[in-house]
């Protein structure tokens, strides 16, 4: 489904990324590990065409989108659920969820029908469909993040730290429902420092180090890899 070649990408002349190569098959979840500063963002933002300074080849669907503009990868089934959520917390929760359903705007059954998908998979959004999304919780406003993401489609997620600034049971109910999005079809990338749940979740992973990747594999076994249980799982 996604496939990254050599991609370097640069901010302003001084370059993040160095060449890395990333696979993610039809279905697969796939982990993206490393530090702060190893490039994870930078690579996600590459795929859907926020990072504008790149070269190599990034190919979803046997078509490439190295140098496609962010609107047009998600009409692809692209779509990124950012680091920090970025709800808008003036508008409603509704409001919020059909925002990401933009594509979906001449087509007003597809759009009710999503909706109803949506409320089904998160029950108390529908509850507060018309409650200030800046009033939710921290991990409210994460579930609606994902919700917003999913309304319109998409083939791919991809994931910028979901578990961040949550407490485990709310991660726990995060990565469940992520779990039964992938379930539905849609392949999954996702950035996480959470070492332990990202390789117990995932099929695949790549560790990145400093824009290159320094390790791949099975999530099963990087987590027995003792480089990665001394790095980071704190073994």
């Amino acid at each position: 489904m996604l496939i990254i070649e050599d991609l370097h990408t640069s901010y302003n002349g001084i370059e993040v990324l160095h060449g890395i190569n990333i696979e993610v098959k039809k279905g697969e979840k796939v982990a993206l590990l490393g530090a702060n500063g190893a490039g994870k963002t930078t690579t996600l933002s590459s795929i859907v065409g926020i990072a504008k300074e790149k070269k190599g080849k990034i190919v979803f669907n046997r078509q490439d989108i190295t140098h496609l503009e962010t609107h047009d990868a998600i009409e692809k089934g692209i779509v990124l659920i950012p680091e920090g959520r970025h709800i808008f917390t003036k508008l409603t929760v509704e409001e919020n969820i059909r925002i990401g359903g933009f594509l979906l705007s001449k087509h007003r059954n597809d759009m009710q029908e999503n909706m109803e998908r949506i409320y089904s998979l998160f029950p108390f959004l529908k509850d507060r469909n018309s409650q200030m999304a800046g009033t939710l919780s921290g991990g409210e406003q994460q579930m609606l993040a994902i919700a917003r993401g999913l309304i319109g489609n998409p083939k791919l997620m991809l994931l910028d730290e979901p578990s961040l600034g949550l407490s485990p049971l709310l991660v726990t109910k995060i990565f469940k429902i992520i779990d039964e999005i992938n379930n539905m079809g849609v392949s999954i990338l996702i950035v996480e420092q959470n070492a332990n749940i990202a390789l117990d979740f995932t099929d695949k992973a790549y560790v990145l180090e400093l824009g290159n990747i320094n390790l791949s594999g099975s999530s099963k076994q990087i987590k027995e890899d003792d480089r990665i249980k001394t790095a980071y799982l704190g073994m």
